[in-house]
């Protein structure tokens, strides 16, 4: 299923409502690009401009849009957060990013990451799609992570942690680098390296070089991120277990181009 294939279909069993007057039927990308929303609301730092609930009620399916003006130059100019309203809506949503600077695009990786909305937009039931996707629970695999981590760090002293971990403080640097240096970053990639300066996560990772020697790490290419070169772990569900549990991730992304690192040498 293409793109304009799934956001007709989702028209079909969700009804968007917008939160602005201004704002005349809303569908699913209303206006996708971030940029008509930058010049409507550049006074606003954040805004709800849509709520979107499922058509059949006993679904219980609401989840709300808005449009955030925080810009990042070379990343984003505003982005668009959604937020679960009930527990269905928390199910649909599971694991997957709740922030996009596109939102046609942000839906269709809905749909293409969420198997309870990819059952429920084929089948029209949820209770099927529930029924399906009960057994993934990757719970476990979070405690795990997080006990790895945790004996990872234990090996090493303070002074070789304090060689490893790049400064916090520049965690804006590093990604503006990144991006710079890579400029054809993936949507997948660019929507990552938004919830990492996002407040929510941003105290809950450390970035570390290419050269550290840390073995349990979440990797970011131009194209992909993942865990430990495990493409089946849930990234996002991973970061919330972290939050929710108060502990750390290491990130590396990966500056391996034109022949070398672009965060240099040591801790700057």
């Amino acid at each position: 299923m293409n793109r304009k294939e799934c956001l007709d279909l989702m028209m079909e069993y969700f009804k968007p409502e917008s939160a602005i007057n201004y704002l005349k039927n809303p569908d699913f990308e209303l206006k996708s690009h971030i940029f008509y929303y930058r010049d409507i609301f550049k006074d606003i730092e954040e805004i709800k401009i849509l709520r979107i609930s499922s058509k059949n009620s006993s679904d219980n399916i609401v989840f709300d849009v808005y449009y955030v003006s925080q810009e990042f130059d070379g990343l984003f100019h505003g982005y668009f957060r959604i937020k679960p309203e009930t527990e269905m809506a928390e199910k649909l949503f599971e694991n997957i990013s709740k922030v996009a600077t596109d939102l046609g695009q942000y839906f269709y990786y809905v749909y293409k990451n969420s198997e309870i909305l990819k059952i429920y937009l084929i089948s029209g039931n949820l209770e099927n799609a529930l029924a399906h996707c009960k057994n993934k629970d990757f719970q476990q695999n979070f405690v795990e992570i997080k006990k790895a981590t945790q004996l990872e760090i234990a090996k090493f002293s303070t002074q070789s942690l304090k060689t490893i971990l790049l400064r916090r403080e520049l965690l804006e640097k590093y990604i503006t680098n990144f991006i710079k240096m890579n400029s054809k970053c993936s949507d997948r990639v660019k929507m990552f390296l938004i919830n990492l300066l996002s407040s929510k996560y941003a105290g809950h990772i450390c970035l570390i070089p290419k050269r550290a020697e840390i073995k349990n790490f979440i990797q970011v290419t131009t194209e992909q991120v993942f865990f430990n070169d495990n493409l089946s772990i849930p990234i996002y569900g991973l970061l919330d277990y972290a939050v929710n549990y108060n502990c750390v991730l290491f990130v590396k992304l990966d500056f391996d181009f034109k022949g070398g690192e672009a965060i240099g040498k040591g801790n700057d």
